[in-house]
């Protein structure tokens, strides 16, 4: 992806409110789904897999704890 092609992709962005941005997490952390899992909706995480993975699993516990 070349610069005019990522600055179209941030214009297309910011008509429907989303921002795309890399975080980071040290391979030592022990879990970035768990951080990441207090914005709810207010994320959209992409990648890795496995993290997307994990925030489902987390999703689901907290369905099944707090379904009435």
């Amino acid at each position: 992806e070349n610069h005019a092609e990522r600055a179209e992709s941030r214009r297309r962005d910011a008509e429907d409110g989303r921002v795309p941005v890399d975080i980071g997490f040290p391979p030592s952390h022990d879990d970035p789904a768990r951080e990441l899992a207090g914005y709810a909706a207010g994320i959209q995480v992409l990648e890795p897999e496995e993290v997307r993975s994990r925030l489902a699993e987390i999703g689901e516990a907290l369905v099944t704890t707090y379904r009435a």
